[in-house]
């Protein structure tokens, strides 16, 4: 009896050592092909590095690197002007890792993606309402504030109302 209890403990610690063997080793990988990829815009190094962070993610979800590498993820979905998948991620992060330390991030990236990318500017308005509500006193939240006041403007209309509150500030 005694045996099999050791033997039990012996296989199971042997498992874990190896499945936290595998991560590092995907980790490591995945750092390679980040420098490789970052180096230039090559958008098929980077959709593979997408692809290295999904699969780590389906193979490691529990690991402490997992929701940086779907943060990861949906940036570059993001920068590559791929806003659903990008939407998908952010939002499968928050529902999936509610503690990752860099969720008020995640929520903005979210109503930008939906601003800039997608150009759905009724979302977005409600995206950035919702981190403001969410985190009113993060770095972020400023720039949330000054992007449902400019939503849906030209660069040149944007341009205009800054000379509109010049002036009346100058008349005051």
């Amino acid at each position: 009896m005694k045996r099999n209890i050791t033997f039990c403990i012996i296989v199971a610690v042997s498992i874990l050592l190896s499945a936290c063997s595998s991560a590092s080793k995907d980790a490591k990988a995945i750092s390679a092909l980040e420098e490789e990829s970052y180096e230039g815009f090559d958008t098929v190094k980077l959709n593979n590095l997408i692809t290295s962070y999904h699969k780590y993610i389906a193979d490691y979800p529990d690991d402490s690197l997992a929701p940086e590498y779907l943060l990861r993820a949906g940036s570059i979905y993001m920068k590559l002007g791929h806003g659903d998948e990008a939407i998908n991620d952010f939002d499968r992060l928050i529902e999936t890792y509610p503690g990752f330390e860099k969720l008020p991030e995640v929520y903005y990236y979210r109503a930008y993606t939906f601003e800039g990318v997608l150009y759905d500017i009724f979302t977005a308005k409600i995206a950035y309402e919702d981190f403001i509500e969410r985190y009113p006193d993060h770095y972020m939240a400023n720039d949330a504030r000054m992007s449902i006041k400019y939503l849906g403007m030209s660069p040149e209309e944007i341009v205009k109302s800054f000379e509109t509150e010049t002036t009346d500030t100058l008349e005051e």
